[in-house]
């Protein structure tokens, strides 16, 4: 685990140690009615592909990775585990993140157990796969049972500070704001 809560396993025998390892991975948590696989398809897959690779296959190392608080439901917002992972995110900050019920996301993980050690990005991979159960409509709409995202949800995230001082309603010194936000 690093220390935002990752989790990782790493599969390598004597002949590859050392190696860059293929990641595999998604996510564990998940939100109401969102699909009986969502991110885990992506962590078992992982699983399922070191098995394989076990018995059969023996070139690369394999590291399987669940990210944490990537649907952001009780710690807004999303992704926040593989953006700390890779380095988008300031790992402080990420930890700072207060909950919908109040409490503080650092302060959970050391209460469960699952703050790590490990800085975020402590593994680095060759690559990364995440196989995930998105686009369902669109690929049963399009008639294909498979399909290669090319994008995301598009999450943009803008810091706006305001000062100034409260009038409440003094239409005379109401200031008005338009704020667009674009991808």
């Amino acid at each position: 685990m690093d220390r935002f809560g990752n989790i990782f396993a790493t599969w390598e025998e004597e002949h590859n140690k050392g190696e860059k390892p293929l990641m595999l991975g998604s996510h564990i948590d998940s939100v109401i009615d969102a699909g009986i696989y969502d991110g885990s398809y992506g962590v078992l897959s992982g699983l399922e592909t070191v098995h394989i690779k076990k018995n059969k296959l023996k070139q690369t190392p394999v590291t399987i990775a669940a990210f944490t608080n990537e649907e952001g439901v009780r710690f807004p917002p999303s992704m926040l585990g593989s953006l700390v992972y890779s380095g988008d995110l300031d790992i402080d900050k990420a930890l700072d993140t207060i909950s919908i019920d109040g409490l503080r996301l650092g302060d959970e993980l050391e209460r469960i157990g699952y703050a790590g050690d490990n800085e975020p990005g402590f593994i680095e991979p060759e690559a990364y796969i995440e196989l995930h159960i998105e686009q369902g409509p669109v690929l049963d709409k399009e008639g294909f049972e498979i399909g290669a995202v090319h994008n995301l949800q598009g999450n943009s995230r803008r810091e706006i500070t305001f000062t100034g001082e409260a009038n409440h309603a003094d239409l005379h010194r109401t200031t008005y704001v338009k704020i667009r936000c674009r991808q």
